[in-house]
């Protein structure tokens, strides 16, 4: 079976599993984005590292920070993670201000061998609405997270998660 077609079979297989999202933010307040590969029709969107829970993950939270490993070549605890909420079914969206190792996007998915990712950066609120202009309220990194730009007063938003209470708006 072509790599291609190894892929296509791995994404429309697992199209209903639970999904781990993890938003890290650095000491400057930027959130670290990765551009899709041209490996399917998300190619060129700028996303949030995360990906499919497996079977084999102890937890949602285990399974996204394996996730963050696979996609950017960095390493969390699952105790270092905030619950951000569950904006979409069966989608969760984890914070983490501590990590280790350096961001490198060109791994390969260990069970297709596809290379998902091939670019990424750093990047304000400012900067990520930017890149993908939608309605005033909402901004969109690919087709997972948004962005408020006027919080309520007393929560504070990060990319749409009201961390200040820990659910999604």
């Amino acid at each position: 079976m072509s790599l291609d077609n190894k892929w296509h079979k791995f994404i429309n297989e697992n199209e209903t599993k639970v999904v781990g999202i993890v938003v890290c933010l650095d000491f400057k307040q930027r959130f670290l984005i990765i551009r899709r590969s041209n490996i399917d029709n998300r190619g060129g969107m700028w996303t949030i590292p995360g990906g499919h829970i497996d079977k084999e993950d102890r937890s949602i939270e285990s399974g996204a920070v394996r996730e963050l490993d696979e996609e950017t070549n960095l390493l969390c605890n699952t105790e270092n993670l905030i619950f951000l909420g569950q904006p979409k079914p069966n989608k969760f969206y984890f914070l983490t201000q501590k990590w280790d190792g350096a961001v490198k996007v060109n791994k390969p998915n260990p069970k297709t061998g596809a290379i998902e990712h091939d670019s990424w950066k750093w990047a304000t609120i400012e900067q990520i609405k930017d890149i993908h202009i939608m309605d005033p309220k909402e901004m969109y990194v690919g087709n997972q997270m948004w962005i408020w730009e006027k919080p309520k007063e007393g929560h504070r938003y990060i990319l749409g998660c009201d961390v200040s209470r820990g659910d999604a708006e």
